[in-house]
């Protein structure tokens, strides 16, 4: 339930009730079978209304959960306020484990640390036995990394969110750096400059 009695109080409901004649204590089973449902019935729907944030959402799962096998991951804090995160975060099926963390190689950009719901990727029949679900880890990996390319493996970067924004309509190449213009930045909405160099772009 990743901290939230709401979630928790519905997951324990729906696991009481997933159980058998057979057997009649809460099984992992039972939990597995919950927390699906209740992403199902309760998050999916609302993440399917807005075709940006289910292609987000898609984009994260498939990046951290299927690719990297993990459930844990950082996040540079300059998109903490990016409007679908936000969206994601309020549906619950993003969930902010701690903020303004650095690296010591990139000790002047901050990171925010994000789970992926755990009924999300239930749904996917993704066993959690398969994954790095182990929070403390990511923290220790953190220190311990040398290498600024393995830190990277950690986190969703600038090129992640460009994409995205391109591909949802909402970015475009800036004509000067080459680098991709968040048409919804204040820069660009204001006076056409791009967020990356701030030159203007027509």
């Amino acid at each position: 339930s990743a901290g939230i009695p709401r979630d928790f109080m519905h997951l324990f409901i729906l696991s009481f009730n997933n159980r058998t004649t057979l057997n009649l204590r809460i099984i992992l089973r039972n939990i597995r079978s919950a927390t699906s449902d209740w992403y199902v019935s309760d998050k999916k729907e609302e993440i399917e209304k807005d075709e940006s944030v289910k292609y987000l959402f898609e984009g994260i799962v498939n990046e951290i959960v299927i690719k990297k096998k993990k459930t844990h991951f950082l996040l540079p804090q300059k998109y903490s306020d990016n409007k679908y995160i936000k969206k994601l975060v309020d549906l619950r099926v993003l969930h902010i484990r701690q903020k303004g963390i650095s690296h010591k190689h990139t000790t002047n950009k901050l990171y925010d640390v994000y789970s992926v719901d755990y009924g999300s990727y239930t749904s996917l029949d993704i066993t959690k036995n398969s994954l790095d679900t182990d929070y403390t880890q990511l923290m220790q990996d953190l220190k311990t990394i040398e290498d600024v390319r393995d830190a990277r493996a950690l986190s969703l970067e600038d090129d992640f969110f460009e994409r995205f924004i391109l591909n949802i309509g909402e970015g475009k190449k800036c004509s000067n750096c080459g680098k991709t213009i968040d048409i919804n930045h204040l820069a660009y909405k204001k006076q056409r400059l791009c967020n990356h160099c701030y030159e203007k772009n027509e």
